[in-house]
C-alpha cells in the first residue's frame, strides 16, 4: 500500500487533516513523538497516511520531517497548514509552494545581507497542483459549500521565525523588496523541505490556507481568528487530500536511500483484463460498540481477508469475505420501531461469499461504463453529488445488473447484486441489536438526517444533508463499511410484504409477492435513523433513479 506522511503545527491544522482519514491508530516513536496512522481511499485505491503535529518554526519542522520520513519510509511528504498573505490572496484562499524561501539567511553588519535560500517543492506534485487548482474538483471533500469559493494558487511563500504584523514592519518591507513574489508567509516551509531534500525518493510539497492578511493581523472584525483559521486549515487539507487522490504510486516502491529514486505516476491506461485475485490479503481495522446514549463503550481490533480486482487506470475493487452461518433474519418483538414487513423473525443459512468493501464509488462506477455494452448503455457520470470516491448514485436497478454483467464478462468472475438475506446478515455481522453499533447511531458513526438518539429525543450530532466519502466512518464487525446510512442499497429480491414462506438458504427470492418492486436496504443520508436499522426494508420501483441510492456487489466464488 503506497503511503503518505502530513505534518502540521497547529491543533487547528492537525483536526484538519485527521477529518479526511479513516481507521486512524495511535503510534509511539522510541523518541516520544505521537503519530497517528490511518487509511485514506482515493479512486478505489488506499492509502495509508501517517500524521503528526509538530508545532511552529523551521527547527523543529525539520528535525520532525527526518523523523517521520525515518519512522513511516513515506512516498509522499506533505506540510499541510495556515500561512499570512502577503499579496494577490484573501482569506480561505490557498497557496501551494513552489518555492519556500527561507527569508532570515544573510549576513548582518552594518547592515543586513541578503544570502537567499530556497527550497522547491516537488516538480510533479506542483503540476498535479496546478492541474487540481483549475478543476475545482476539491471543494467537493468540504463539508460546507464555502461562499465565495476559495481560489488556488501556486507560487513562492516565504518562511522564516517571526509573526509579521504588519506592512509597515521591517520584516515586510525587506520582504517585498527581496523576495517580492512571495505571496505569502509561514514559519515552517523551509525547515521541512530542506530536511526532505535528502531524500530524493521522496516527493515532497507545502500546501497553505491563508488565514489573515498582513494588514488584517489581530483583526477580529470579520470573523474571529478561530474561525479564520479553522476555515484557512479545512480548505488547505481537502486541496492536499485531492492532490494526493489523483496521485498514483507503484506499492513494491518505497524509500531506502538517498541514491535511490521512486517514479510518480499519473493515472495509467485503462486495462480491461485482470490477473487473478489472491486471497491472502488481509486488512486490519477497529469495531466500536456504543451505548444507548451513543458513548462508545468498547472497541475492539479485527483482521479480514480479502481480494482484489483491478479496473484498470489504477481504480480497484476491494472484495471482502464473509463467512458463511445460520443467523435470524428480520427485527424481534422487542426492537423500537419494528415494521410489520421484518417479520416473522426467521433463520437463514448463509454460504460463504464476497462482498464490496463499501458501496460501489464513483470511480468504479466510471471504469466499468467505459467497457463494451452488453444489454444497455451506461452514463459514466450520473451522480448528483460528484466525487471519486462518494456512492455512485442516481443509477436504477437495471443499470446496476448491467454494471455486473461488464465487471463479470471482463474479469470472469460472476457478480450480482446481493440478495435481501445476504445483504442483512453482511450488515449484521454477528450482532442481534438494531444496529451494528450496538443500541444506537449518532452522526459519528454513519451519515443519516436524523440527530437524535433512537430511543430519545436528545438532539445529538449534525445533518450532512448529501453523501459523504465512503469509509469516513468505522466498520462492522466484517469489515464493511456505511451498511447504515449515506446511500440505500439495491439488492435483487422482488418485494414481498412479510417474511411469510421467504427461503431459508439465503437465495433471493425473485418468485411470488410483487415483480414490480425491489428491495432497497441500509437507509440513506435523508432518511431517520430507524430507516437505518439492520433489519429496515425498502421498496422501489426497478426504473426509479435517486441521489439517494447506490449499491454494492457480491461474488459467490471465484473460481
Amino acid at each position: 500500500m503506497p503511503s503518505a506522511v502530513v505534518l502540521t503545527a497547529l491543533p487547528v491544522e492537525y483536526l484538519a487533516v485527521r477529518t479526511h482519514l479513516t481507521d486512524l491508530q495511535e503510534e509511539m516513536h522510541p523518541q516520544g513523538t505521537i503519530y497517528e496512522r490511518g487509511i485514506f481511499i482515493a479512486n478505489g485505491h488506499e492509502w495509508e497516511v501517517g500524521i503528526v503535529e509538530v508545532g511552529a518554526g523551521n527547527a523543529g519542522a525539520a528535525v520532525e520531517a527526518e523523523r517521520a520520513i525515518a519512522y513511516f519510509q513515506p512516498n509522499i511528504l506533505f506540510f499541510v497548514g495556515i500561512a499570512g498573505g502577503i499579496k494577490d490572496v484573501e482569506i480561505g484562499h490557498v497557496v501551494v509552494a513552489t518555492d519556500i524561501y527561507g527569508y532570515e539567511s544573510g549576513k548582518v553588519g552594518e547592515q543586513f545581507f541578503t544570502r537567499p535560500k530556497a527550497e522547491k517543492s516537488a516538480y510533479a506534485l506542483v503540476q498535479r497542483a496546478r492541474a487540481e487548482a483549475r478543476k475545482g474538483e476539491w471543494l467537493q471533500r468540504l463539508t460546507n459549500s464555502p461562499s465565495p469559493q476559495p481560489c488556488v494558487r501556486v507560487a513562492p511563500i516565504a518562511a522564516g521565525e517571526k509573526v509579521i504584523a504588519s506592512r509597515q514592519s521591517d520584516i515586510f518591507q525587506f520582504l517585498r523588496a527581496s523576495y517580492n513574489d512571495a505571496i505569502a508567509v509561514e514559519m515552517e516551509g523551509f525547515g521541512f523541505l530542506s530536511a526532505a531534500f535528502a531524500y530524493p525518493d521522496i516527493q515532497a510539497i507545502v500546501i497553505r490556507g491563508i488565514s489573515d492578511l498582513i494588514e488584517g493581523k489581530n483583526d477580529d472584525a470579520i470573523e474571529p481568528e478561530q474561525v479564520r483559521q479553522e476555515k484557512a486549515s479545512l480548505h488547505a487539507s481537502a486541496f492536499a487530500f485531492e492532490v494526493l487522490a489523483k496521485l498514483q504510486i507503484k506499492e513494491t516502491d518505497k524509500p531506502s536511500s538517498p541514491q535511490s529514486t521512486t517514479p510518480l505516476r499519473l493515472h495509467e491506461s485503462p486495462q480491461t483484463r485482470n490477473s487473478e485475485p489472491k486471497l491472502d490479503s488481509t486488512f486490519n481495522f477497529n469495531v466500536v460498540t456504543v451505548n444507548c446514549q451513543g458513548k462508545i463503550i468498547n472497541q475492539q481490533k479485527r483482521k479480514a481477508n480479502f481480494f482484489t480486482e483491478k479496473l484498470g487506470r489504477n481504480i480497484k475493487l476491494n472484495m471482502v469475505f464473509i463467512r458463511g452461518e445460520q443467523f435470524m433474519m428480520g427485527s424481534s418483538n422487542f426492537e423500537i420501531e419494528q415494521n410489520k414487513n421484518e417479520i416473522p423473525q426467521h433463520e437463514v443459512i448463509i454460504q460463504p461469499f464476497f462482498m464490496s468493501k463499501h458501496p460501489i464509488i464513483q470511480a468504479q462506477w466510471r471504469a466499468v461504463a467505459l467497457l463494451p455494452q452488453i444489454d444497455c448503455s451506461l452514463n459514466p457520470d450520473p451522480s448528483h453529488f460528484k466525487g471519486d470516491n462518494r456512492p455512485v448514485e442516481n443509477i436504477n436497478w437495471y443499470e446496476i445488473k448491467e454494471f455486473c454483467h461488464r465487471l463479470s464478462k471482463t474479469t470472469g468472475h460472476e457478480y450480482r447484486l446481493p440478495s435481501e438475506a445476504e445483504w442483512e446478515y453482511a450488515c449484521r455481522a454477528g450482532t442481534i441489536t438494531p444496529f451494528y453499533f450496538g443500541e444506537t447511531l449518532t452522526t459519528e458513526l454513519a451519515n443519516y438526517s436524523d440527530i437524535r438518539l433512537y430511543d430519545e429525543d436528545t438532539i445529538k450530532g449534525k445533518y450532512v444533508g448529501k453523501t459523504t466519502n465512503v469509509m469516513t466512518f468505522p466498520p462492522n464487525a466484517f469489515g464493511l463499511y456505511d451498511m447504515h446510512g449515506n446511500v440505500r442499497e439495491w439488492c435483487s429480491d422482488h418485494w414481498h410484504d412479510n417474511y411469510q414462506e421467504a427461503p431459508s438458504d439465503g437465495s433471493s427470492w425473485a418468485t411470488g409477492g410483487n415483480n414490480r418492486f425491489r428491495i432497497l436496504r441500509g437507509g440513506s443520508f435523508s432518511l431517520k435513523m430507524e430507516d437505518c436499522r439492520s433489519a429496515n426494508r425498502h421498496k422501489d420501483v426497478p426504473s426509479q433513479k435517486s441521489s439517494s441510492s447506490g449499491f454494492r456487489i457480491v461474488c459467490s466464488s471465484i473460481q
